[in-house]
């Protein structure tokens, strides 16, 4: 049932996509199905326990999970080290979890992502992930590479 429920979620997104869009006939279906495509095969290979016994895909993604996990571990311990000394203090919940949690998060991703870009890393997988949409989907170059580049950093910073 609950992948019915997905399925059907997909639909109503699609369907409310299409209501909203100014100029029905131009929409490409082939782009829509080719990227619906490329999620599910992305799911098939990640969610498949007894593929992944010989493809390990799933052991991929958990590893960089763990990677990114870690990461964030060391922002809450650089966050504990500045911020120790509010922990006894009088601040309310939601201010202490944006300003404890949340914020130094989104610095700390922030400088990371700038030292991937000073590297040369962020470029070369931004460009692959484009340059396999563009092949895929038959997207042109700004189209893929704004796609990708929103991956990574998202709508503001892409």
């Amino acid at each position: 049932m609950s992948i019915l429920r997905g399925f059907i979620g997909i639909a109503v997104i699609i369907g409310i996509a299409f209501l909203f869009s100014s100029n029905k006939k131009k929409i490409n279906w082939r782009q829509v199905g080719i990227g619906l495509l490329i999620q599910l095969v992305f799911a098939f290979l990640i969610l498949n326990d007894k593929l992944n016994e010989y493809i390990p895909v799933g052991q991929f993604f958990e590893f960089i999970g763990r990677i990114f996990t870690k990461v964030i571990g060391f922002t809450q311990e650089g966050t504990n080290f500045l911020f120790a000394s509010f922990g006894g203090g009088e601040i309310e919940s939601p201010l202490l979890n944006f300003a404890i949690i949340i914020l130094p998060t989104v610095i700390f991703f922030s400088a990371l992502t700038s030292l991937f870009y000073y590297w040369g890393i962020l470029q070369k997988v931004v460009w692959a992930f484009a340059w396999i949409m563009k092949r895929l989907m038959k997207l042109s170059g700004a189209e893929s590479l704004a796609a990708a580049g929103n991956i990574f950093l998202g709508q503001t910073e892409a």
